[in-house]
């Protein structure tokens, strides 16, 4: 089972990821994005600020890549 968290609604969401996931052979459920509610983005915004405030200093360098979180967009990297 997968339940993708998508905030807003973008070709992506519209037509690429529906039809990679078959979606027209039924027995999958794939839920609307969220939107941009104030409620959301007051979540992630408190979200962003929690994981700066608790992440620890560092200087520029090639490791920092290795130890990087992931990046939700919408696989060409614009959104």
């Amino acid at each position: 089972m997968a339940c993708p968290l998508f905030v807003s609604e973008c070709e992506a969401t519209r037509d690429r990821i529906p039809e990679q996931l078959e979606l027209h052979r039924g027995g999958i459920d794939y839920a609307e994005p969220f939107g941009a509610h104030d409620a959301v983005t007051d979540a992630i915004a408190v979200a962003v600020k929690r994981a700066r405030a608790n992440s620890k200093p560092s200087t520029p360098s090639p490791d920092l890549v290795a130890d990087a979180d992931p990046v939700a967009t919408d696989g060409r990297g614009r959104d």
